[in-house]
């Protein structure tokens, strides 16, 4: 289970490698930073801050699930050790 510091679907999205002008993200408002630690899964994953993020919009198999492995390799390939800006598009994490 995923504790409080979790952010939920709807919250935040991914900026790594992103351009905020893209797909309608210069709507949304700039929030925490910080370096990839791990990856959890395929739709979530940890800041070096041990923030737990769980991506928008995002539906990856889990555990045992079929692909669940090839979902968390496939985030973790993108995102592992990269710096990354949390994006909010509504409701957000107090601080």
């Amino acid at each position: 289970m995923i504790d409080r510091r979790t952010l939920s679907a709807g919250l935040a999205a991914l900026a790594a490698g992103c351009a905020r002008q893209s797909a309608g993200l210069d709507r949304l408002s700039a929030g925490e930073q910080g370096r990839v630690a791990s990856v959890r899964s395929g739709e979530v994953l940890t800041l070096e801050s041990s923030l737990e993020v769980r991506l928008a919009s995002i539906e990856a198999p889990n555990g045992s699930e079929p692909m669940a492995d090839a979902a968390r390799a496939a985030l973790a390939t993108k995102a592992l050790g990269k710096p990354v800006t949390l994006l909010y598009g509504g409701l957000a994490r107090p601080l």
